[in-house]
């Protein structure tokens, strides 16, 4: 049995930008993270078998921005701003 673990400190940048009944929606997410791909190999005889699986333990959004607009009467102008932090994501 052979098992590796490999962990990858990044920063993500997310901008959703989507449209529900009259209003349109953006978002605006930067976001710190650690985790990776870890993998566990099985050899029996002459078979390998090869397992991998994603583990992030922990993602801070520092910056979640959303803004809300109706685009049919031009009113209903909503912007909000928070931080999210999630931990143990598997």
């Amino acid at each position: 049995m052979d098992f590796k673990a490999s962990f990858d400190i990044g920063l993500n940048w997310e901008v959703p930008y989507y449209s529900a009944n009259d209003d349109i929606f953006w978002r605006v997410r930067p976001a710190l993270y650690v985790g990776g791909t870890q993998w566990v190999m099985f050899q029996v005889w002459y078979w390998k078998f090869w397992f991998y699986f994603d583990i992030f333990p922990i993602k801070f959004t520092f910056f979640d921005w959303y803004l809300m607009f109706d685009v049919v009467n031009y009113d209903n102008f909503c912007t909000a701003a928070a931080y999210e932090l999630d931990v143990a994501r598997v």
